[in-house]
């Protein structure tokens, strides 16, 4: 009797398995697993598309923040430049006019003003100093992206060293002088010498002249012009990049 018991518990095990493994619905658990599969890779791809997209509206705001100083810095490169021109014609007369031994008039103080002027204002890297702080990657256009760089790390320095040369001379090498040998000073406007004769033969004072003229005509005049052209060329390409 025990043995016909066994063999029908065995039998009744392997129906019921057979039985589990008919009722297991391979298809559905199929279609199920394939469903979640794609809905992960959806939900990857939607938060990678939300994040390019953020990243877009990152780069536009910054370059957009660029643009606006960059044509800023533009304008007062130009106006500095026109300055400087001015600067050196004023200069070339005054230095001629004194190494002539020509005599004195008072339409000679306007020459002496520009001798002492200067356009003290500065570059605003603000913009690029906010990208820098989130990586230049932010910007997608390697070529753009390169352009950016090479503006700001090599142009921008030149354009200050220039600037703080022009200054240093002004306040440091001209101003002493004005301040003691000419009267009703107006920076970049006027100048009255109190002895133009004295003056006029001071070889201390023409040189501290000549050195101002070859520093605007050799150093200043060249670079603002490459640097204007360089960065008017990074402004067109900014608007490129925005217009897209």
């Amino acid at each position: 009797m025990g043995t016909p018991g066994a063999f029908e518990s065995g039998s009744l095990s392997k129906k019921d398995d057979g039985q589990l493994t008919r009722q297991i619905p391979w298809l559905r658990v199929f279609v199920e697993g394939v469903v979640i599969v794609a809905s992960i890779l959806l939900a990857f791809g939607l938060q990678a598309w939300w994040d390019g997209r953020a990243d877009r509206q990152t780069e536009l705001t910054i370059l957009r923040e660029m643009h606006t100083a960059l044509s800023a810095d533009f304008e007062f490169l130009e106006n500095t430049l026109d300055q400087f021109r001015e600067i050196e014609s004023r200069t070339e007369v005054i230095l001629s006019h004194m190494r002539s031994g020509a005599p004195y008039s008072d339409s000679l103080d306007a020459y002496f003003g520009a001798v002492y002027g200067y356009n003290f204002g500065e570059t605003n890297k603000a913009g690029y100093e906010s990208l820098k702080s989130q990586g230049l990657g932010l910007i997608s256009d390697d070529g753009l992206r390169s352009h950016v760089a090479r503006v700001y790390e090599q142009t921008y320095p030149r354009v200050e060293a220039s600037l703080e040369l022009e200054r240093g001379i002004v306040l440091d090498l001209l101003r002493p002088y004005f301040l003691v040998y000419f009267r009703d000073l107006r920076f970049g406007q006027s100048a009255t010498p109190l002895d133009y004769d004295a003056v006029s033969a001071d070889g201390v004072f023409l040189n501290h002249v000549d050195y101002r003229l070859q520093a605007v005509k050799q150093n200043h005049l060249p670079r603002l012009e490459t640097a204007t052209s360089e960065i008017r060329a990074l402004i067109e390409a900014i608007e490129f990049e925005l217009g897209r």
